[in-house]
């Protein structure tokens, strides 16, 4: 009699298990529950659905990026939950749980990497401070939503008035003539944007 081994659950099988004999030609498990289960990623799965997606031919020193990322740079496995981006889930198979509140960050910053060599566990404090540390905001002209060039900005808070004069209609005209609101005129002003060009240090730069 035909047989098969269920490559979800290991448990032999033949064709009268299945509801229709002519099924047995093409399944790869016992039932249907079992295929919905193989098909949903699962560590033991890693092997076939996750490890062949990332190139580790530079050895274990090396970065080993993920071969599709998202807009960001990123490496997406799955939509949603813990496995949802490759760097994540490449700590959950090879370093177990990550606890709670903390972050997988990148010493090597190459955000496809995927080697947990690579990595280290931080808070979202930690982390971004090791981003700001390191040059990696994006800040100044490199803030996608920035709307001004670095020189505009520059030429703004020269123009800054004195606190007594905050009042007046500056702030309107220079809205007017780069094209922002007043409200952005008075975040450069005080430093809530562009802030490198308050304490000369770029890292620390927002955006207008």
């Amino acid at each position: 009699m035909l047989s098969r081994i269920c490559r979800e659950c290991g448990r032999e099988y033949g064709p009268q298990d299945l509801s229709h004999a002519a099924n047995f030609k093409r399944a790869k498990c016992c039932s249907a529950a079992c295929m919905h289960a193989y098909k949903r990623f699962a560590p033991k799965h890693a092997d076939r659905m996750f490890w062949p997606k990332i190139d580790r031919s530079g050895g274990p020193d090396a970065c080993w990026p993920a071969l599709k990322t998202d807009p960001r740079g990123y490496a997406r496995f799955l939509n949603s939950g813990p496995y949802a981006y490759a760097h994540r889930t490449a700590w959950l198979l090879t370093r177990g749980p990550i606890p709670d509140g903390m972050e997988v960050a990148h010493r090597c910053d190459v955000r496809r990497c995927c080697n947990p060599a690579h990595f280290f566990l931080a808070t979202h404090d930690e982390n971004m401070k090791d981003m700001k540390a390191k040059g990696r905001q994006a800040w100044g002209e490199r803030a996608k939503r920035n709307k001004i060039k670095l020189a505009d900005a520059k030429a703004i808070l020269a123009k800054k008035p004195p606190r007594s004069r905050m009042g007046d209609g500056l702030a309107v005209a220079l809205a007017a003539d780069y094209n922002l609101s007043v409200g952005s005129i008075y975040a450069i002003w005080a430093g809530r944007t562009w802030v490198g060009l308050h304490n000369e240090h770029p890292g620390d730069g927002g955006s207008t």
